[in-house]
């Protein structure tokens, strides 16, 4: 009889062991589901209203909503071409995965691989909680058509006047690496502009002479005549501009061409969604989760095809590894890539 109960026993422990790992995990995963129903979720980007990073941020946020049920709030933070919107994000204590922010591009590597010259500025991208990358740019630069036709019209004027952002942004440093890579010593940079728009408009207007920007943002400017691309960074030329040629097309510099890659390697970075660095696992995963939901998400799919966007999805383990990997440089090369971006190039 003894045996018996002490059989019973030894079952009942089994049972207790094999139920409880599976009544008390699933749900967690419900209980933090449950905790942003209702909630707000604050989600910066680091440009003005009406950008490429703007619009692919609102575009988000309403897909965020719909598979989370918390409110997403959009808020820009503009300043320094996206510099005080990242630190801000990597600064953000107790936000406990209700604040989220769109990295820019090349940023996040492209300072902390340089020392972050000339800011207060620091951040460590391995401590980053990476939530995904929701796409990657086709960098291009555009030109006001009534004053350049081609590289040749570039290569001719006395100066050449590009704005951007700030020198060390995604815009400045897309600008300065082409200067360099296409050995145009007569270009120069005006930082000071708050986004994408505003370069767009002043170079339309003739203020400045031309700006870059990424070819899905700029592509109705230039379908419209207002503005004319010239070249695309890219190593093929794009289906849907099949005149328009590549950078490495139009002639490198030797010693520029060594930046131009780089360059190619850092910008499939892409548009990345970040959480701050005491963001709980828990709530990482979750939001991993909810992106790679939202990405697929029939109506968020119809929303960026409408404004001619395309998506290029990478879960966020996989965008903390690329970023670890690009930002691998020697001293004596982040010296001179300094120099390229802070005083080379700048007006």
């Amino acid at each position: 009889m003894k045996e018996k109960n002490r059989m019973m026993l030894v079952i009942m422990v089994i049972c207790v062991l094999l139920i409880y790992p599976l009544s008390s995990s699933h749900p967690a995963a419900e209980d933090v589901a449950a905790l942003y129903k209702g909630k707000t979720i604050v989600y910066t980007v680091g440009s003005s209203p009406g950008g490429g990073y703007d619009t692919w941020t609102r575009m988000l946020a309403k897909a965020l909503e719909k598979v989370t049920g918390a409110t997403v709030v959009v808020k820009n933070i503009p300043e320094a071409g996206g510099v005080v919107a990242l630190d801000d994000i990597y600064h953000s204590k107790n936000a406990r995965g209700f604040k989220i922010h769109t990295a820019r591009a090349i940023l996040p590597p492209l300072l902390q691989a340089t020392g972050f010259p000339g800011t207060t500025a620091r951040w460590d991208i391995a401590e980053l909680q990476w939530i995904g990358r929701i796409s990657v740019d086709v960098p291009a630069f555009a030109v006001n058509p009534k004053k350049y036709k081609s590289i040749d019209d570039v290569r001719a004027a006395k100066e050449f006047l590009c704005g951007v952002d700030a020198a060390m942004s995604v815009s400045g440093t897309r600008t300065a690496i082409a200067f360099e890579a296409l050995g145009l010593a007569n270009a120069k940079i005006v930082a000071g502009y708050p986004g994408g728009s505003e370069r767009r408009l002043a170079t339309i207007q003739g203020e400045l002479d031309g700006t870059s920007g990424s070819y899905d943002s700029l592509e109705k400017y230039f379908a419209s005549g207002d503005l004319k691309c010239i070249w695309v960074m890219t190593e093929e030329r794009l289906k849907e501009a099949p005149d328009v040629p590549t950078i490495y097309e139009l002639g490198l510099a030797k010693e520029g061409q060594k930046w131009l890659d780089w360059e190619m390697k850092i910008e499939k970075s892409g548009r990345t969604v970040v959480a701050p660095p005491d963001t709980p696992k828990d709530r990482v995963k979750f939001l991993r989760d909810a992106m790679a939901k939202a990405v697929v998400d029939p109506s968020f799919v119809k929303t960026v095809e409408k404004v001619k966007y395309s998506i290029q999805y990478l879960r966020g383990d996989d965008v903390q590894d690329l970023m670890i990997e690009i930002m691998k440089l020697s001293p004596k090369e982040k010296e001179e890539l300094i120099h390229i971006l802070k005083t080379k190039y700048v007006k």
